[in-house]
């Protein structure tokens, strides 16, 4: 991702629910960004301004402004974000919503967090997301 600040990576950690930030001519971690449960890879637009992340477990997508590095929005996407793609430019006139429907029972989950009791140094933690796939 490259933009007015630099070059820089942006690394999922699914077992730490982070992104990581790194320059990439020193290869220099510039930070870390929590941004949910089990981030599954990271879609950039054209423009530079965004990094969008799939939360497996969060049924969700994360933004991250990069210019300053922060989370700015969590949004609710459906079951299992995994293969979200951003097109630039793919809407030429209208709002973009026409046939979106709302995610219904496919919007609903528990979300459960596990982890191990005691050190902290060599605690495990893992979550697990329960929701209705909608067959009978």
């Amino acid at each position: 991702m490259t933009n007015k600040n630099g070059s820089f990576a942006y690394v999922t950690v699914g077992g730490s629910n982070e992104v990581k930030v790194f320059r990439t001519d020193d290869f220099e971690q510039l930070v870390t960004i929590p941004v949910g449960n089990l981030p599954h890879g990271i879609w950039p637009p054209g423009d530079g301004t965004r990094v969008y992340v799939g939360l497996e477990n969060a049924d969700a997508m994360a933004a991250i402004d990069t210019l300053t590095n922060k989370l700015i929005a969590t949004i609710p996407i459906g079951q299992a974000a995994q293969a979200v793609n951003y097109v630039s430019n793919a809407v030429p006139e209208g709002d973009g919503l026409q046939n979106l429907q709302p995610l219904g029972t496919a919007g609903i989950a528990a979300h459960l967090r596990l982890e191990t009791k005691g050190d902290e140094e060599k605690k495990a933690q893992t979550s697990v997301s329960l929701f209705g796939q909608g067959l009978t």
